[in-house]
């Protein structure tokens, strides 16, 4: 799937530099998967920094009807985003209570183990 329409494709983008992000957005374009797609270049931009802030991403039925993705970056020993980790479901089970009280609290304290199994030591 296009990275500007998964929660783990916009972890890895907000990681790059705006360099970096014009180059892929450039040879890839922001395809439309769904009518919730992000399509809009500075709207994606916006998006890339609030995932920046907050620390996670969602993907809020823009990659697929009927299902959202909750993403978290996993860092290696540089303090470098390496990878990310989702859970994802329909978007009846996936609500924000569960995926705020539940599913983001555990996604991280997991990426918090494997970031430190890859070297990581913290921020």
């Amino acid at each position: 799937a296009p990275m500007h329409s998964t929660g783990s494709g916009k972890i890895l983008l907000s990681a790059m530099s705006q360099n970096r992000i014009d180059q892929i957005l450039d040879k890839h374009g922001l395809v439309r998967l769904t009518p919730k797609t992000i399509i809009d270049r500075d709207a994606l931009l916006s998006e890339l920094e609030q995932v920046r802030k907050q620390g996670f991403a969602l993907d809020n039925e823009e990659c697929e009807m009927g299902h959202r993705c909750v993403s978290v970056p996993l860092y290696d020993y540089t303090g470098t985003v390496a990878a990310a980790i989702s859970a994802f479901d329909s978007v009846e089970l996936l609500t924000d209570s569960h995926i705020f009280e539940t599913v983001l609290p555990g996604l991280k304290e997991l990426a918090e183990k494997l970031s430190f199994r890859m070297g990581y030591s913290g921020k």
